[in-house]
């Protein structure tokens, strides 16, 4: 009798013990216990992964071509070759026009064409500036920007090689340039003796082989494609300072249309 009441009871207590055990509460150390057989990744602040450094590119300088040549119009400042008052003194409108048609990628303007906006463009003065008077770069880009809602940039240089560079940069990124000048220092062949005291022009192009720009100079009907050499265009380079006589004064000044 006592070996089947052993045989029932031990059972009973080996139920109770398993029951007992898995009820319990689980200890805090318990639960941070980790099985031996899976690994634990901790950070360690002595070791640092090191991240593949950005590889900056250089920027290149922008190499320049031994020539360019943009497709700027021309016209001439007088194109009925009527050279009265008005027309002596249109190289500011003929110039601005010139660079307004090559904006708006217009490859000829005609005579009708030129002579209208000529007309157009000073009658606009007689109203926005009170006269029809020789301009001063300021005065070009402002009137640009009045009359045909275009904004033009100007630069002005202290040394030659500064403004070669710059412009040539610029011509080779089909931008034009429109220069005021000290007009006899330009020697032009094809000017009425002795030649405007004050001018202004086209620049869009050069040549680096014959070191000269390419002009539209509106002051002659032989204007188109003009050439001069670098340091004709740098000796002329004069803004306008105030009165004609003292132009060999004026800062070194261009005007650039960015396209």
């Amino acid at each position: 009798m006592k070996k089947i009441f052993l045989f029932i009871l031990v059972p009973v207590i080996l139920f109770l013990a398993f029951f007992v055990f898995k009820s319990r509460p689980i200890e805090e150390s318990e639960k941070n216990q980790v099985p031996q057989e899976i690994p634990v990744i901790r950070n360690n602040p002595e070791l640092t992964v090191e991240k593949p450094e950005k590889v900056e590119t250089e920027k290149k300088d922008f190499e320049i071509p031994l020539s360019a040549k943009n497709s700027a119009p021309f016209t001439s400042q007088a194109p009925h070759a009527k050279w009265d008052d008005l027309h002596d003194e249109a190289c500011e409108e003929a110039s601005i026009i010139m660079a307004y048609y090559y904006l708006e990628n217009k490859e000829k303007i005609s005579i009708k064409e030129a002579e209208s906006e000529i007309q157009a463009m000073v009658d606009f003065q007689m109203s926005y500036f009170g006269s029809h008077k020789d301009l001063t770069a300021e005065e070009m880009v402002d009137l640009t920007e009045q009359f045909y809602e275009k904004k033009l940039s100007v630069k002005n240089f202290e040394s030659k090689q500064e403004a070669l560079t710059y412009m040539k940069e610029n011509l080779a990124q089909e931008n034009i340039f429109i220069i005021p000048a000290a007009g006899r220092k330009l020697e032009n062949p094809y000017f009425k003796t002795p030649g405007p005291l004050y001018h202004a022009l086209v620049i869009k192009g050069f040549d680096e082989t014959t070191k000269e720009f390419i002009t539209n100079d509106p002051g002659t009907r032989r204007g188109e494609s003009f050439r001069y050499s670098y340091d004709v265009i740098w000796d002329s380079i004069h803004d306008f300072p105030g009165k004609k006589d003292d132009i060999l004064e004026g800062n070194k000044t261009v005007i650039l249309v960015e396209k």
